[in-house]
């Protein structure tokens, strides 16, 4: 029993799935990604983090569902082409699958294209690699942009790439140069970014002195100058998009970027972390400090590599979702600016041997707590994309401490619950978003003693329940609650309602901006009877007024002191997936309208009349 909180983390067979129609993850969106800082933005300036899963192209990965080509013909590359599609498709469908309320919610890919014609001697069959190019992997990243996934391609080093040495960057600048101004496509696609080559273990401190490091200071310094020269030659070809530069060991040390870094725009850093047995919450902790959290600090990061689950055999991806994958989960959310996968697609895709007819839910740990997982990150995907749900948090001990675990809406056995990583009378504290409600259950399948929970609490002793969890209905009820507090977010941009400059005069405009936490961007929704509501704000403790109860198209929409007239309360009307329509009373053919359907930071919202625009809904969060 945990009566004590610790600080140990502070901070069913379906039918077929090749679905050839554009239908992307519920309209998400792939526009060109950025670095600014150590975040990864889109462009308007939201924060981004993807989640996703590893495709390998060979047969023995994809269930042998077809015969690697040797030439890439068209008639080869067909069967190909026809499986990646189908797991992309499948690996994308939001819709409620395998008896659960959601479905799969990935936003990225990570593959690379095997002998595409490259020899060992660092020259290519060119007539070979553009039919694999043509025939292959330029279709396959339109289809995957058609389903709102970003594709990271990682290098196909002809020599394999684990001994840095000085035939490997020649092969890496004619590989990538090649690839860039030979396809345009690739070069120029929006949903397309990089991984220079794969698991590059030690390096020559100097080009052909024979001196192999991998954790030294002058390794550190040779990977700087060995990837700057890569990194340049294909800023050359044109291509805009983000490099990913992987570390040594393995992509496992990553601390060295921290301190000699990769000039240019457009840089981050991939790495891989598989558990390798690892079983101690407080040794997965202290490796990400000593030396991933160092580049975190200051650059994005992707994994690009990783997978666990607990009969894995080989030792490299034996782990538990219970201790090994909440304590990475945990530990990318709190730095914010890493994206991650976690599977390979057949992990991801249970029983993938038996063909497209047959894919069910995953049997391997990762998979299942993907499944789980990513439903609960929407909110992170580039703007414009719809949104499945924040859900709610299980936490390991008392006062939110230990292990947490974030779970979308849904009914949850015992059995559904490990799979998340939740074990069985694990649960300690909980932290509930308004619009939502926990059933939790002493036994499995919903039944014994049971508790409703409807508020965050911190003491499951409080209800008796503390460790008493066996299973749960995580209900999403929808609808503010009057006296809560929320942020107020926009469909169309993710973006929270703000009033601008963090002013507090009569007056002041409302906008929208990236959500910060201050309180100009907190709001107090009251019931005040009939279907009628205000929104005050905390800061200032003024009201969300319709300008001199304008109602034209563009009317202001501005802080003023509260008194309770028509034009300072409103009618709020539910669209779908928890958005909500906020018309004045005085004016209930209009809403509250970003303007010009902006995506930006510090764009007005106003008064304007109701057309059911994304820019017109808004979704009442917990800040």
């Amino acid at each position: 029993m945990k009566q004590y909180s610790t600080n140990l983390l502070a901070m069913c067979v379906l039918g077929l799935w090749c679905i050839e129609a554009a239908l992307a993850y519920q309209g998400s969106k792939t526009p060109r990604l950025y670095v600014t800082g150590k975040y990864v933005k889109d462009p308007s300036g939201k924060i981004v983090t993807l989640r996703g899963w590893f495709q390998p192209t060979g047969a023995d990965f994809n269930g042998y569902l077809f015969t690697n080509p040797r030439n890439f013909t068209p008639e080869e590359c067909a069967p190909v082409l026809h499986i990646f599609k189908c797991q992309v498709d499948f690996l994308t469908q939001t819709n409620p699958l395998f008896g659960k309320s959601h479905g799969w919610f990935n936003t990225f890919v990570r593959t690379w294209p095997p002998n595409d014609g490259w020899r060992n001697d660092g020259t290519v069959d060119e007539a070979l690699q553009d039919r694999a190019w043509t025939n292959l992997y330029i279709p396959y990243v339109k289809h995957c942009q058609s389903r709102g996934v970003y594709v990271v391609f990682c290098g196909n080093a002809p020599d394999g790439g684990q001994f840095m040495g000085a035939q490997h960057k020649t092969n890496m600048i004619r590989y990538w140069t090649r690839i860039f101004n030979r396809y345009p496509e690739i070069r120029d696609a929006e949903n397309v970014m990089i991984e220079i080559c794969n698991e590059p273990v030690v390096i020559e401190t100097q080009l052909g002195n024979g001196v192999w490091q991998s954790d030294t200071d002058a390794a550190d310094r040779a990977v700087q100058a060995y990837f700057q020269d890569i990194v340049n030659a294909i800023r050359a070809t044109g291509y805009r998009n983000i490099i990913w530069v992987p570390g040594l060991i393995w992509q496992t040390r990553l601390q060295n970027f921290a301190k000699y870094p990769i000039s240019g725009t457009n840089i981050g850093y991939a790495g891989h972390w598989y558990p390798i047995g690892e079983n101690n919450v407080q040794n997965i902790i202290n490796r990400f400090y000593d030396d991933w959290k160092k580049c975190a600090d200051k650059y994005p990061i992707i994994v690009t590599e990783g997978s666990w689950d607990t009969m894995e055999v080989s030792g490299l991806g034996q782990g538990s979702t219970e201790v090994f994958g909440n304590t990475i989960r945990n530990l990318y959310d709190t730095a914010g600016n890493i994206s991650w996968l976690c599977m390979f697609v057949e992990d991801a895709i249970g029983n993938m041997r038996l063909g497209t007819n047959y894919w069910t839910y995953p049997t391997i740990g990762c998979g299942k707590a993907a499944f789980h997982w990513w439903a609960t990150y929407t909110a992170q995907a580039p703007s414009g994309s719809p949104l499945y749900g924040p859900g709610i948090t299980f936490f390991q001990d008392v006062d939110y401490g230990g292990l947490a675990v974030t779970l979308p809406a849904g009914d949850y056995t015992m059995s559904d619950l490990k799979d998340a990583g939740v074990p069985n009378d694990w649960v300690s504290s909980v932290k509930i978003p308004s619009g939502y409600t926990v059933i939790a259950y002493e036994h499995d399948n919903f039944t014994g003693t049971s508790w409703t929970l409807t508020a965050n609490t911190p003491n499951l002793n409080s209800l008796n329940a503390n460790d008493k969890i066996s299973s749960c209905k995580i209900i999403e009820t929808g609808g503010p609650v009057s006296g809560n507090t929320y942020k107020i977010v926009a469909r169309h941009s993710g973006k929270a309602m703000d009033a601008y400059g963090a002013q507090t005069a009569n007056g002041t405009q409302i906008i929208q901006w990236t959500y910060h936490g201050g309180n100009n961007q907190r709001w107090i929704l009251t019931d005040r009877g009939g279907g009628q509501w205000s929104i005050i704000s905390v800061q200032s403790g003024r009201c969300i007024d319709i300008n001199a109860w304008g109602t034209a198209n563009g009317t202001k929409v501005q802080l003023w002191d509260y008194y309770g007239n028509a034009n300072q309360k409103y009618i709020l009307t539910p669209t779908d997936n928890g958005f909500y329509r906020i018309s004045p009373v005085h004016c209930q053919g209009s809403c509250l309208d970003v303007e010009g359907v902006s995506t930006a930071d510090g764009a007005k919202v106003h008064l304007w009349q109701w057309l059911g625009g994304a820019n017109q809904q808004w979704r009442f969060e917990s800040p």
